[in-house]
């Protein structure tokens, strides 16, 4: 009869956590045209002032951020974005 106990229980401790790694949150990125809209935020400029080179997903120190490049008026701009925030965590 104890035996049984055991059993269930186990049985039931496997059925829960099954069910709540199921569970997880989805993160949702800002996405890349978020990010280049972010950037030319930061830069004052307009998106007809500069053409784009990249807008790379990456990460640095498990923090994942979009890396966006661009060009204006000769000058080279990089932003790093924050993929979650939208925070400019760089720029350069």
């Amino acid at each position: 009869m104890k035996r049984t106990r055991v059993m269930c229980a186990i049985g039931l401790s496997a059925a829960l956590l099954a069910g709540c790694a199921g569970q997880q949150s989805r993160v949702e990125y800002i996405g890349a045209q978020k990010a280049r809209e972010l950037a030319l935020e930061a830069s004052g400029l307009t998106a007809s002032e500069v053409t784009f080179s990249e807008t790379d997903l990456s990460s640095r120190n498990d923090k994942d951020y979009y890396l966006v490049s661009f060009t204006a008026e000769g000058a080279d701009y990089q932003y790093d974005v924050d993929a979650l925030t939208g925070i400019v965590i760089e720029s350069r």
